[in-house]
């Protein structure tokens, strides 16, 4: 299934269906402080209540600034009251980041997280044409990489989504109480799960590298001598040899992986064992 692109809303206020203004019959203006300067681009993101949704943003690594305002409404220069009596903005949040640092995808799959992208016009407990969703651009370079999200995102959802996709028309930055609210008032009103606002944090931390070096490190030598018997410290650190048939494991047959006692890593399996002589193996386990 490919992308959906809703435009219909539902008015809070009167329970009747309304449409987001046509784009060719809503004022053009762009009233925002922050403007992407060299190596640096812009996208603007509606998540439903204005101030979870730039929270949630500010959080990601290669963000520069983010800010509020009402986009892509049938007036210019709105008030949040005009806003709230249905002019047709989208509560959102204007963001400027570091393509260098975070690509846009990465960016889009953090505000995914925050919303119901199959809900019109409600995001938690918020309803109306203004909380509708709605990813708004203003360079169609960026097009290709948001239908691709879109497209993935719309393959893990049963329902249509109900995400709107336009340019940028309008967007006017909103009064400074609404700038940066959650920060200014901790434990203030959000509908976005304190989880959520984790787990984007931990989309911050690189990848780890699950390799033979990183999972199988060897451990300082305090700790191996902590860890390791007197008689296995001495075999494994100093090549002593152990007496024959003394071990702890003379006399197991049973199957199974043979792994270092000093950093776990797998090292031989009991059927590789040769037929003839004692602790002989014909192959290394192999893979990372």
């Amino acid at each position: 299934m490919t992308l959906t692109a809703l435009i219909s809303s539902l008015c809070s206020a009167c329970g009747q269906e309304e449409k987001s203004p046509p784009l060719d019959q809503i004022p053009k203006g762009i009233v925002q402080s922050n403007n992407p300067v060299e190596n640096q681009k812009e996208i603007y993101v509606a998540g439903g209540c204005f101030w979870g949704t730039e929270y949630l943003i500010r959080l990601i690594d290669g963000v520069v600034s983010t800010e509020v305002g009402y986009a892509n409404g049938s007036t210019a220069n709105p008030t949040y009251g005009d806003v709230c009596a249905s002019s047709g903005h989208a509560e959102t949040v204007h963001v400027v980041y570091e393509p260098e640092k975070v690509a846009l995808d990465h960016i889009l799959e953090a505000y995914f997280l925050s919303i119901d992208p199959t809900s019109i016009n409600r995001q938690g407990n918020d309803r109306g044409i203004q909380y509708r969703t709605g990813i708004y651009y203003s360079d169609e370079r960026d097009l290709e990489t948001i239908r691709a999200e879109l497209d993935e995102l719309q393959r893990r959802c049963e329902e249509p989504l109900a995400i709107e996709l336009a340019p940028i028309v309008n967007f006017y930055r909103a009064e400074e109480e609404h700038q940066d609210y959650l920060t200014k008032n901790p434990g203030g009103y959000c509908h976005i799960r304190p989880a959520t606002f984790e787990a984007v944090k931990r989309m911050n931390e690189p990848p780890l590298e699950h390799t033979r070096a990183t999972v199988y490190s060897k451990p300082s030598d305090e700790e191996l001598r902590r860890r390791l018997t007197e008689l296995q410290y001495d075999v494994t650190q100093n090549a002593a040899t152990e007496r024959p048939f003394k071990n702890e494991y003379d006399g197991e047959f049973r199957a199974g992986i043979y792994v270092d006692v000093t950093t776990g890593q797998p090292l031989f399996v009991s059927t590789e064992m040769a037929r003839e002589g004692y602790g002989a193996f014909l192959d290394l386990i192999e893979g990372e």
